[in-house]
C-alpha cells in the first residue's frame, strides 16, 4: 500500500490490517469488507463507473505527504526530545 501513497495511486482494497486506518474510503480509494467479492467486484465497477482516478489520485498527495521519511523522522525527533 505503501507504494500506492507514494505514486498517489487510488486502492481498492478489503478491510484487513491497517488499510481501513489509511485508506480513505470514497475519498483515496474504496475499502470494503474482507471475504466478499461481490462487494469488491461493485467497488471496481463503480470506480471506473464513476471515473475516480483523478480525484482519488489527488486526495492520494496528503496521504503522501502525511506518510513521507521526513514527517516520520519530525515524529521520531518530537518522541525522542520527550
Amino acid at each position: 500500500m505503501q507504494v500506492a501513497v507514494n505514486f498517489c495511486k487510488p486502492v481498492i482494497a478489503t478491510n484487513v490490517g491497517g488499510i481501513g486506518e489509511v485508506i480513505e474510503d470514497g475519498k483515496t480509494g474504496f475499502v470494503v469488507e474482507k471475504e466478499n467479492p461481490e462487494k469488491l467486484a461493485e467497488a471496481i465497477i463503480r470506480y471506473y463507473k464513476e471515473d475516480k482516478e483523478k480525484e482519488f489520485s489527488q486526495s492520494m498527495k496528503s496521504l503522501k505527504e502525511k506518510y513521507s521519511w521526513q514527517n516520520f523522522v519530525k515524529g521520531m525527533f518530537e518522541l525522542i526530545k520527550n
